[in-house]
Order: structure tokens, then C-alpha cells, then sequence
């Protein structure tokens, strides 16, 4: 039976039917490091994330299903790129499903729709490539689209999860405002899939989905410290696979570490007990580059910036009652979760310790500094106020040592059509 399609589209001499989104990253508070499957983009462990609210780091997608191309093309942040294998396996896995659509009355076939190529234009509003996750709200904002213009209804519940997963793995949690989990090898279904050899039922079961929707962590602000924006020397598909190689820390870490922190921090996340979330998010991300380090040859993601900033949160949180928790996923940019409470001082001690971000942060950053600034405000809470004076006096950040950029965001609610 023939979909309707939905959207914007153009009738005549072409069919061109159109789609566009935009999606925010995910930061992973317990991590995936190395996949079971390579083809199917299975993880060795199950992770879970918030994702980031769309007004401050987003991508925006376009594409564009016509009659009129006669390949596919991709075009990211202006420039053209070559379709990778994996965006490839996505645009495949859609026309391996395809049904018959009608725009304004008339009929689309399979045999059409088949020859219909793809236009793909992409926009990341923050560094790509650098450590903060633009792989994850670039492929989960194709998948999206390309369900739109192919008309994808899915044969099971969070599907298109499975989609978002064969160009990036971590694509899949972006799907979803809020805290997701996006389930590993190491939960027992996924287990017993792997060793009958079921690939389709393992597919199936390594999904993402939502634990709770964004306005669950209102009481969550995110400051990231962009330590150095361009693009990392060791990319996170190819880490992975080092790691799993080489590092018998990895394999501690799976059998160990992993099933005990999603506990924690479930059970944390359940009670809104903010000082185990970031307790547990600490552990967690030392370890995963403690894992990265035990790698052959040692894989180094984090530079002097980022220690500087792990001295710095570990300094106030030795005196604060409510803590602060940090974050670093495959790169040397810092992820601060900061309770609202106490946001006003936290990010004033990190402007004060990086004079130069006063001139570069996002919109939701510098409106918050000119609100901060009318009322004349100085850091209320003694902690950090004697805490930065002292940091200061002793830890002055050096000439290699310095922050490029700051966003100031939330834990979102999930893609937008636009």
C-alpha cells in the first residue's frame, strides 16, 4: 500500500521530495569504547548520554529525494564530501525497504523510487571531528530525514535507531531528547543473540531509547570548554578498534566496571541524586581514557588544558557540597555538569580563570554574562569565591593552556522539523 507522503515537495517536470532537521549531540555519561560487530555497529557495552538542547549546538539537515539527480551527493558545512561506506549503508538499508508514495495525488513506484537520488546538505554549528560528538547529531539528523522523504514506517519499536546506528553508533542516542541508553552486548538478551549467532535478533535488541525526557534534568546546566577545536589525530572509529586490540584494561573495564557504573548511575538518575550522577560520570570518563591510554600505541585525548580543568573541578569539589561533574569524550573538550543552584558561580570561576571567553561563547552564554553583568554580580558562595582566588594564586593556567570557546547549554528535548 502506497505512503502519503507529508512535506514539502515539487510536482512537475521532477519529483523532488524534501526534508529537513535539526538534531543536537549527545555526551555519553558511561561510555562505548569498541564494537562486538563492525558491520552492524554493535557496541561491546551499553552506554547512556543526555542529549544536548537544539538552540545551542545542533546540525541541520537537508535532503533533498529527485527525479532529477543522477547520483548522490553529500555537502557538509559548504563544502562537498565523499559518501562515505557508512552513510552508503544507511541510503541502502532505506532502499532495500521501499514502498510506493503518493505526492498530491499521484504515485510513486518502488521501481522510481529506486532510481531517485539524493541530495544531502549538512551544517554543524560547533567544531566537527574535534571531541564533541558532531557524528552523533550528523548521522541521527540523516536518519531522520531520510525516514521522512522515503516515508519509513518501522517494523519494530525504535528502529530507526538501528538506521542512525550503521553511520554512527553513538547517532542513536541522539534520536532522543533527554537521558537515553543505547544497549550493548553486555545487557544478557544481547548476550544470547551473539552466541547463537542471530545477527538480525541482535541487531534488533541493540537499540536506543529514552530513560527520561529532557525536562527530567532541568535542574542540569552544561558548560563546555572548548580546549581545542580542530580536528583529533586519532579519530574515534579507528581507537576503537586499537583498543580492543591491544588494551587488557578494556577487557577489565567490560567484565568489571561497566555493568556496576550503568547501575550507579540508574540508580542515581532515578533518585535525582545529583552527586552520585556526577561522581559516577567522573569515574567513568577517567577510566575511558585511562582504557584509551592502555591502548597500543597509547591513544592521548586529553592535553594539558584538560587536566587543568579536571584540577579545577576536583579543587572545588573537595569543598562543595554540591558537586560538579566532568566529562570527556574522545577529545580533549570539557563537559561540566553543573547544578543550577550554583551555575552563577561556577561559570563566573571559569571566566575568571579564562579572562579571554568573555568574547567567546555562544548566545546562551553571553546573554547569561549581560544579565550577570546588569545586576553586578560576584560569586555569593565562599567555597568557590576563596577557591578561586587560591586556584589562581597557585594553578595559573599557562601559555599552553587556554580555552577557544564556551557553550553554555541544557539537557534538550529532543530533533526539531524545520
Amino acid at each position: 500500500m502506497a505512503k502519503t507522503f507529508q512535506g514539502k515537495c515539487t510536482v512537475g517536470d521532477h519529483f523532488s521530495l524534501f526534508g529537513s532537521y535539526r538534531v543536537a549531540p549527545n555526551i555519553a555519561l558511561i561510555k562505548y569504547w569498541g564494537k562486538y560487530d563492525e558491520e552492524l555497529i554493535v557496541p561491546l557495552n551499553s552506554s547512556i548520554s543526555i542529549t544536548l538542547d537544539c538552540e545551542d549546538m545542533y546540525t541541520e539537515t537537508s535532503v533533498e529525494l529527485s527525479t532529477q539527480y543522477t547520483e548522490d551527493t553529500l555537502e557538509i558545512n559548504g563544502e562537498q564530501n565523499q559518501m562515505t561506506k557508512r552513510i552508503q549503508n544507511m541510503i541502502d538499508f532505506m532502499r532495500a525497504r521501499l514502498v510506493p508514495i503518493t505526492v498530491n495525488g499521484q504515485e510513486i513506484s518502488v521501481e522510481q523510487l529506486q532510481k531517485m537520488r539524493l541530495k544531502i546538505t549538512s551544517y554543524n554549528n560547533f567544531p566537527t571531528a574535534a571531541g564533541l560528538a558532531s557524528s552523533s547529531s550528523g548521522i541521527a539528523c540523516l536518519a531522520i530525514c531520510l525516514k521522512h522523504v522515503y516515508c519509513f514506517d518501522e517494523e519494530f519499536p525504535h528502529q530507526i535507531t538501528e538506521l542512525a546506528r550503521l553511520g554512527s553508533g553513538s547517532a542513536s542516542r541522539s534520536l532522543y531528547g533527554g537521558i537515553v541508553k543505547w544497549v550493548g552486548l553486555n545487557e544478557p538478551e544481547a548476550k544470547k543473540a551473539a552466541e547463537s549467532q542471530d545477527k538480525q535478533a541482535l541487531s534488533r535488541i541493540s537499540i536506543a531509547k529514552q530513560l527520561y525526557e529532557g525536562d527530567y534534568m532541568k535542574d542540569m546546566e552544561v558548560l563546555i570548554l572548548v580546549a581545542d577545536n580542530k580536528e583529533k589525530d586519532v579519530g574515534s572509529t579507528v581507537g576503537m578498534k586499537q583498543t580492543v586490540d591491544t588494551s587488557d584494561l578494556l577487557q577489565y573495564r567490560l567484565d568489571v566496571c561497566v555493568d556496576k557504573h550503568i547501575a550507579q548511575i540508574t540508580e542515581a538518575l532515578e533518585k535525582n541524586d545529583w552527586n552520585t550522577i556526577c561522581q559516577v560520570a567522573i569515574k567513568d570518563s577517567n577510566q575511558f581514557h585511562s582504557v584509551c591510554l592502555d591502548t597500543t600505541p597509547p591513544i592521548f585525548y586529553l592535553n594539558e588544558t584538560s587536566k587543568f580543568i579536571i584540577n579545577a573541578v576536583e579543587f572545588l569539589n573537595k569543598k562543595l557540597d554540591k558537586k560538579i561533574g566532568y566529562t570527556f569524550d574522545a577529545g580533549p573538550n570539557a563537559v561540566i555538569l553543573v547544578h543550577v543552584s550554583i551555575i552563577k558561580d561556577v561559570y563566573f570561576f571559569f571566566i575568571s580563570l579564562f579572562p579571554s571567553l568573555v568574547e567567546n561563547q555562544n548566545t546562551r552564554a553571553q546573554a547569561f554574562l549581560n544579565d550577570l553583568k546588569q545586576s553586578s554580580y560576584q560569586i555569593e558562595n565562599e567555597v568557590i569565591r576563596s577557591a578561586l582566588k587560591e586556584f589562581q594564586d597557585k594553578k595559573l593556567p599557562s601559555e599552553h593552556t587556554s580555552i577557544k570557546y564556551l557553550y553554555k547549554t541544557k539537557v534538550g528535548s529532543g530533533p526539531i522539523q524545520l
